[in-house]
């Protein structure tokens, strides 16, 4: 049940590509059936790939260039991206659900900000891990830090995911004061 991310770079730059391509061909056609000179020479066009051979440079360099493109976005359509997803416990090992990351920041965010003494919280999850950032106008950081830490782990206890994250919590004073 983990969802990747979309590819939508590679695609959208590939049909901003064929889009432009395609704009300037119509454009050219257009001012051929008018009666004006296209911008585009479809004569010596016609002309030079008629002189061009198999073997010949520009046609090997230009071979060459789309097939390197081409590995590139199939590369980037087969390699993984970061799971949108992340599945929850498991029951007879078949997922049975799972929670977004985001959604799952924002509900760690909240055990964070609810706590006496926060003042700010920024969450971040990552496919293993996560990292919290915190601040507090309290004297005691590291009091603030157990209680952050113990207040988050419950939260990722509760909601279970099927496999445990690592969690890392930094408290900052108000004043600048660090504790990691």
């Amino acid at each position: 049940m983990i969802t990747r991310a979309r590819r939508a770079a590679p695609a959208s730059l590939v049909a901003l590509v064929i889009l432009a391509v395609c704009v300037v061909v119509a454009v050219a056609v257009l001012q051929q059936l008018s009666g004006h000179q296209p911008f585009i020479p479809f004569g010596r066009l016609a002309g030079y790939g008629r002189r061009l051979r198999l073997s010949d440079t520009p046609v090997i360099v230009a071979g060459a260039v789309a097939a390197a493109l081409g590995l590139i976005l199939l590369a980037c359509a087969l390699i993984p991206g970061k799971p949108t997803v992340l599945p929850l416990g498991e029951g007879d090992g078949v997922t049975l659900a799972g929670v977004s990351r985001a959604g799952l920041a924002r509900a760690l965010r909240a055990a964070a900000a609810d706590l006496d003494g926060i003042t700010a919280a920024k969450v971040r999850v990552r496919h293993h891990s996560v990292s919290a950032r915190l601040w507090t106008e309290d004297n005691d950081i590291e009091a603030a830090r157990t209680a952050a830490r113990e207040a988050l782990e419950r939260r990722l206890t509760q909601t279970d995911l099927a496999r445990p994250a690592r969690l890392r919590v930094k408290v900052r004073g108000a004043k600048g004061r660090n504790a990691a």
